[in-house]
C-alpha cells in the first residue's frame, strides 16, 4: 500500500513541474513585451523514486474433474483435470470423508495428475482431495482443496465353481504288463488327478498322480499278467490356492492279458507250384496253435486274413495263387482258443515266388483254301472260301484283308461291327468303282482257347470291281468316324426318359453327308434272348419315314449333314447300337465310306441275387454288419464303374455326384454283376453308384443302386451316477436289513456309430437281483416301460422306477442298454429273408446296493 502513496506524490509533483514550463495565454490585441524577462534559476533535480516490489502470486483455481480412473481387488486410482498455469499439484489420502486420520500430503508434479493407492484389501473405502500450486520455494501458492470422492476396492474373485465329473472311463489298450485308461475330456478344466489302486476299495494309499487338460489318458506299466487293477479319475479346475477338483469318477477295473508267446522261428518256403506255395516254422513251446498271414505286399496289412492252424501243425499250404507272383507270410502263436486268443509277436517276413506254370502245346490253324469272287458291283465284291482242313469247334472267326493297286494291305469291310466275320464269306464294301484289289483269309481260334493259334494267310485272290474308275476324289470319305456316346436320365426301371446321344468326327470335305442306321440289342425286348446283336445292313434306299425312334431299326435314314444323332423316350438298361457311314455323290452315283458301329446302353438296371447264391443287402453277423452286397444286370459288350456314397443314419440327402472322399472305390466283384462292400462303418447309409462305359469318352449316367443301413455300434461305458442317485451307500433299516429307498441314476456314452434320439435304444432295468448281473441276463427286444430318459450333454441319463424294501439277500441293481434301427431301415431289415438283425450288441452297468 506505501508504494502506491510514493509513486501517487511523484506523479502530482512531474505534473506541477509541467504547468509551469507552460506560458499564460493572453488576448490577441495585447502586445507581446519587446524585452523578454529573464529566467529563473532551476531548481535543484529531485531524487529517483525507489523500486516498486514485485506483486504477491495469486492462488490457483481448485482442481476439477476428480474421477476414479481405475480399480482392482487391492488398488483405487483417482485422476483430474489439469490446471492452467499450475507447477505441481498436493494430494490427501484418508480413511474417512472427514481427513480426521492426519495423512500424509503427497506432492505431484505439473503432470502427475492422477494418484494410485495400493496393498489396499478387497472392498476397502477411501477419500481423496487435490488442490494445485503454483511457484516454488517461499513463492510457492496453493489453491483451495477440491470436494474429495470416495473410492471403492474391487471385490475378491468368488472361488471357481467345481468341474464336472468326468465321464466315458473305459480301458483303450492292454497288454500283459500294462493298461491304458482313457477318458471324455470335460470342457472348461485346467487338469486331473487320476489314482490307481489295486483294490477296489482304494485302500492301498495310492498316489495321486496329476495330468494336464490335454492328458486325457493314463498308462500304468510294468504290471503282473493276468492281474486286476482299479483307476478312478477326477477333473480340476483353477490353479494354486484356487484349484477346486469335481467328484472322484466310479472306477474301472482292467485286466492285463496273459503272457504272450514269444515269435516263432525258422520260418520258411519248402515248395511251390505255379498256383500253391507252403511254408514250415519252428514250434514254439506251450502254443495252443498258430497264425500265418500271407500277402502279395511286402509290408502285411495288419487286417489281412489270418489262417490258422493247431499246435502239432507247423506248415500251411496257400491255394489258388497266381503264377509267377511274389508272396510274402509271417507267422505267430497264440495261448488259448481262436474265439480268445492270447496272441504273441509276428516271426520274420519271408518271401517267396510260385512257378512258373507250363507252356500249352500250340497247334497252327490250317490256311482256308479256295478263296472266289462271287458277285461285283462299282462299291463291293462278294468273297466265299472253304476251311475243310480245321474242325468247325476250332475256328472261331475269320479274318479278312484286302489290298487296293498300288496300295498296302489293310482289313475288308465285311459289314460287321468289327473286323472279323463268322462265316465263310464276306462282302467287300466301300471299294472304289473299276478298281483292282487283293483279298486274303485266314481262321483264328477262340480267344481263350491258348492251345491254337492264327492259321497263314490263304492264298491271294484278285479281283476287280465293275464300272469305271473315278478320276476326282472326294477328300475325307474314309476318315475314320471315331463314334462316340453319352446317355442320360431313367436311372430306375420304369422309367422312359432316358436319351443316348451319338457323336462323329466331321469331314475336312463338306460334300460328304451321313447315312445312319439304328440297331437294337434283342434283350432290349426278351431279357433272356440268345440271340446275338444285329449286324449294320447293307447299304440300300433310305426307309420311309425319318422319325429316329426305337421302332426304325435295320435300315439306313435320309442322308443329312449332321454329326450328332439323339434317341430319346427309352427305359434303363436298353442297348441300341448306331450304324454311320459317309456319303457323297458323283457322276455314276452315290459313294460310301467305311460303315463305322457303336453300340450304346442307358444307365444300368440293378440285378437280383440269383437263388442259391449270395443273399442281396447287409450282411449281419453277432449284431454287426460285415458286408454289404449289391447286383448289377452288366452286359458283356460295357465295362462297368462303381462307387460308393454313403451318409449317417441321422443325415438326410445320398447323391452319386458325391462319392466317397471324392473318389472311385475298388470294389469286389464277381462274374455273377455282385458288387461287395467289405467292412463297412457302424450306423451308416451306404449306396453304390454304378455307370457303363465303354472307351474314354462314352458313358451312361449314374444309378443309385439301393440304399442299405449297417448296424449300430455298442453302447458306450454305463456309468451309475451315485450323486445323482438316491441311494447311500450302506443305508439300511437296522431292524429289518432292508434298504429303505432307492432310485438308480444311470449314464451312457453317445457316438457317432449311435442314433441321437431316446426312441433309438432298448433300455432294460434288472432290480433287484441277488448275484451280480451278467451280459447274457439281457434279454428281449423291447424296452422298459417304466423309468425316464433324458439327453445330457455327456449322453443319454436313464433313471429307474424307485427300489424299496430291499433284502439283505438282493443287494444288485442293473442296466442293460442295446442301440437298434428305427423306421423304415429297421422295416426293411425285418422283412427281409432271411431276417436280418436290427439291433446293436448289449451293454450291461451293475450296481452293487451294499
Amino acid at each position: 500500500m506505501a508504494s502506491r502513496f510514493l509513486r501517487s506524490g511523484a506523479l502530482a509533483l512531474l505534473a506541477l513541474g509541467l504547468l509551469a514550463l507552460i506560458p499564460a495565454c493572453g488576448d490577441e490585441d495585447v502586445p507581446a513585451p519587446t524585452t523578454p524577462a529573464p529566467a529563473p534559476s532551476p531548481p535543484p533535480p529531485a531524487p529517483p523514486p525507489a523500486p516498486a516490489p514485485p506483486p504477491a502470486r495469486e492462488p490457483p483455481a481448485a482442481p476439477g474433474g476428480l474421477r476414479i480412473s481405475a480399480t482392482g481387488p487391492d488398488f483405487i486410482e483417482w485422476s483430474w483435470t489439469p490446471v492452467s498455469g499450475a507447477t505441481g499439484y498436493e494430494v490427501q489420502y484418508s480413511a474417512n470423508e472427514a481427513f480426521t486420520d492426519e495423512d500424509e500430503t503427497i506432492a505431484r508434479t505439473a503432470e502427475e495428475i492422477n494418484y494410485r493407492r495400493t496393498g489396499l484389501e478387497p472392498g476397502t473405502r477411501a477419500y481423496l482431495r487435490v488442490r494445485a500450486a503454483v511457484g516454488a520455494g517461499d513463492e510457492r501458492v496453493t489453491g483451495a482443496w477440491s470436494s474429495h470422492l470416495t473410492g471403492v476396492a474391487d471385490a475378491a474373485e468368488p472361488a471357481p465353481e467345481p468341474p464336472a465329473m468326468p465321464s466315458g472311463l473305459e480301458i483303450s489298450e492292454r497288454g500283459q504288463d500294462f493298461i491304458e485308461w482313457s477318458w471324455d475330456p470335460v470342457p472348461g478344466v485346467s487338469g486331473y488327478d487320476v489314482q490307481f489302486s489295486t483294490n477296489e476299495g482304494f485302500t492301498d494309499e495310492p498316489e495321486t498322480v496329476a495330468r494336464t487338460a490335454e492328458q486325457t489318458s493314463y498308462r500304468r506299466e510294468r504290471l503282473d499278467p493276468e492281474t486286476s487293477y482299479y483307476l478312478r479319475v477326477r477333473a480340476a479346475a483353477g490353479t494354486g490356492d484356487g484349484r477346486v477338483t469335481s467328484e472322484w469318477s466310479t472306477h474301472l477295473t482292467g485286466t492285463t492279458m496273459a503272457a504272450r508267446p514269444p515269435a516263432p522261428t525258422g520260418l520258411e518256403v519248402t515248395g511251390s507250384t505255379d498256383t500253391t506255395m507252403t511254408w514250415r516254422w519252428n514250434a514254439v513251446a506251450g502254443a495252443d496253435g498258430y497264425q500265418l498271414q500271407h500277402s502279395d505286399s511286402a509290408t502285411i496289412p495288419d487286417n489281412t486274413q489270418g489262417f490258422y492252424t493247431n499246435a502239432t501243425t507247423t506248415t500251411f499250404t496257400a491255394p489258388n495263387l497266381p503264377s509267377r507272383e511274389t508272396r510274402y507270410a509271417r507267422v505267430r502263436a497264440y495261448f488259448g482258443t481262436i474265439s480268445e486268443p492270447v496272441f504273441g509277436d509276428w516271426s520274420t517276413t519271408v518271401e517267396g515266388t510260385t512257378e512258373r506254370p507250363p507252356a500249352p502245346t500250340v497247334r497252327q490253324l490250317n490256311r482256308p483254301t479256295r478263296l472266289d469272287p462271287g458277285s461285283r458291283t462299282r462299291t463291293s465284291i462278294t468273297l466265299t472260301w472253304v476251311d475243310d482242313a480245321n474242325d468247325e469247334e476250332d475256328v472261331d472267326r475269320y479274318e479278312v484283308r484286302q489290298r487296293p493297286e498300288d496300295g498296302s494291305w489293310g482289313v475288308a469291310n465285311c459289314g460287321t461291327s468289327g473286323e472279323f466275320v463268322t462265316t465263310e464269306s464276306c462282302v467287300a464294301t466301300g471299294l472304289e468303282q473299276g478298281t483292282d484289289y487283293d483279298f486274303g483269309v485266314r481262321a483264328h481260334p477262340d480267344s481263350d482257347d491258348d492251345t491254337k493259334s492264327v492259321s497263314p494267310w490263304s492264298s491271294t485272290l484278285s479281283a476287280r470291281t465293275s464300272g469305271q474308275q473315278q478320276e476326282e476324289e472326294v477328300a475325307g470319305g474314309d476318315d475314320d468316324l471315331n463314334i462316340t456316346w453319352k446317355s442320360t436320365g431313367a436311372t430306375t426301371v420304369g422309367g422312359s426318359d432316358a436319351t443316348i446321344t451319338w457323336s462323329w468326327d466331321a469331314a475336312d470335305d463338306r460334300r460328304i453327308q451321313y447315312q445312319v442306321a439304328l440297331l437294337a440289342d434283342p434283350r432290349n425286348a426278351d431279357a433272356n434272348s440268345a440271340a446275338a446283336r444285329p449286324k449294320c445292313p447293307a447299304l440300300t434306299s433310305a426307309p420311309a419315314t425319318d422319325d429316329f425312334v426305337a421302332s426304325t431299326t435295320r435300315q439306313w435314314f435320309t442322308k443329312e449333314p449332321t454329326f450328332a444323332k439323339t434317341l430319346a423316350s427309352l427305359g434303363a438298361g436298353q442297348v441300341f447300337g448306331l450304324c454311320v457311314v459317309s456319303t457323297w455323290d458323283t457322276d455314276t452315283g452315290p459313294r460310301y465310306g467305311d460303315v463305322g458301329l457303336s453300340w450304346a446302353t442307358t444307365a444300368p438296371v440293378e440285378g437280383t441275387a440269383a437263388d442259391g447264391r449270395f443273399p442281396a443287402g447287409p450282411k449281419d453277423n453277432a449284431n454287426k454288419t460285415t458286408a454289404i452286397d449289391w447286383y448289377v444286370d452288366r452286359d458283356a459288350g460295357f465295362e462297368y464303374e462303381v462307387r460308393i456314397v454313403s451318409e449317417g443314419v441321422d443325415s438326410s440327402g445320398l447323391s452319386c455326384s458325391s462319392p466317397e472322399d471324392g473318389t472311385e472305390l475298388s470294389m469286389e466283384k464277381d462274374s455273377n454283376g455282385r458288387y461287395r462292400l467289405k467292412a463297412p462303418k457302424d450306423y451308416r447309409r451306404y449306396a453304390a453308384c454304378v455307370r457303363a462305359t465303354s472307351g474314354t469318352a462314352s458313358g451312361s449316367s449314374w444309378t443309385e443302386l439301393t440304399s442299405y443301413t449297417t448296424l449300430p455300434g455298442q453302447v458306450g461305458t454305463v456309468s451309475y451316477l451315485e450323486k445323482e442317485s438316491s441311494h447311500v451307500l450302506g443305508t439300511t433299516d437296522p431292524d429289518t436289513n432292508k434298504v429303505t429307498g432307492a432310485t438308480p441314476v444311470w449314464q451312457f456314452s453317445l457316438s457317432s456309430s449311435l442314433p441321437e434320439a431316446i426312441g433309438g435304444y432298448i433300455v432294460q432295468f434288472i432290480e433287484p437281483a441277488a448275484t451280480k448281473p451278467e451280459l447274457k441276463d439281457c434279454t428281449g427286444t423291447t424296452g422298459a416301460t417304466t423309468g425316464d430318459f433324458t439327453l445330457t450333454e455327456s449322453g443319454f441319463k436313464a433313471t429307474g422306477s424307485a427300489v424299496t424294501s430291499v433284502t439283505a439277500s438282493n443287494k444288485w441293481v442293473a442296466i442293460c442298454v442295446r442301440a437298434r434301427l428305427t423306421g423304415a431301415d429297421a422295416t426293411a431289415r425285418s422283412g427281409a429273408t432271411p431276417a436280418l438283425v436290427t439291433d446293436g450288441k448289449w451293454r450291461i452297468g451293475t450296481k452293487s446296493l451294499r
